[in-house]
């Protein structure tokens, strides 16, 4: 890029080098995201699975402090 700065290059060319490079760069995270658009049951589902494990992990530890702070 320096190069074609030092040969003049225009920034519009300049510009749209970078949209190339940008949308190859993001391609990849773009797919998978749009995948996951078009399946929106499949996202809810992990999501689902991951607050169990999570309340899972939690409950323990909640049931520990609402002894200790008389509550439980």
């Amino acid at each position: 890029m320096r190069q074609a700065f030092q040969e003049g290059i225009a920034w519009g060319e300049c510009k749209n080098k970078l949209f190339i490079l940008i949308n190859q760069e993001v391609a990849e995270a773009r797919d998978r995201y749009n995948t996951l658009l078009e399946h929106p049951d499949d996202v809810a589902t992990e999501l689902d699975k991951g607050a169990k494990r999570a309340r899972a992990r939690a409950q323990p530890f909640i049931a520990e402090i609402k002894q200790k702070i008389g509550i439980g």
